[in-house]
């Protein structure tokens, strides 16, 4: 099986203190901060990622190898209520992007996409979830 990397950058990511992050512990090996190409909105209780190219959109997060169950990812996709296709109409789909690494190295990772309409108020403007969380800005 070829390696599998999960980039996270909300209340999966190990800085954010969500319920959650435990099951990551146990079934992902944590690589590092990383970076992929989106926009990053406060949904309320968790953000959501729209996918961009332009320059200087990133969303910072952590990279993730899955070294349990290939069943792990399957209990990720039902918490993240996530499909495998935006077409589908669910809230995420996952997806295959580019994520880059602190040390400059790139990664082909899943990624959960928000597939929702957003409101362009509720954009995290540095698109660190973490960041927004420790300035005060808690989520609804």
């Amino acid at each position: 099986m070829a390696d599998q990397f999960l980039f996270v950058y909300g209340t999966l990511r190990s800085d954010c203190g969500g319920a959650f992050s435990e099951v990551m512990q146990g079934q992902f090996f944590l690589v590092g901060k990383a970076t992929t190409g989106g926009r990053l909105y406060n949904l309320g209780q968790y953000p959501g990622l729209v996918l961009s190219d332009a320059n200087g959109e990133q969303v910072t997060g952590e990279l993730y190898l899955l070294t349990g169950s290939a069943s792990a990812m399957a209990l990720l996709d039902r918490y993240e209520e996530s499909a495998m296709s935006p077409v589908s109409g669910a809230e995420y789909y996952r997806d295959k992007r580019m994520v880059m690494l602190e040390d400059g190295s790139v990664v082909q990772s899943w990624v959960y996409v928000y597939n929702w309409p957003v409101a362009e108020e509720d954009r995290i403007a540095s698109g660190d979830y973490a960041q927004f969380l420790s300035a005060g800005e808690k989520a609804d």
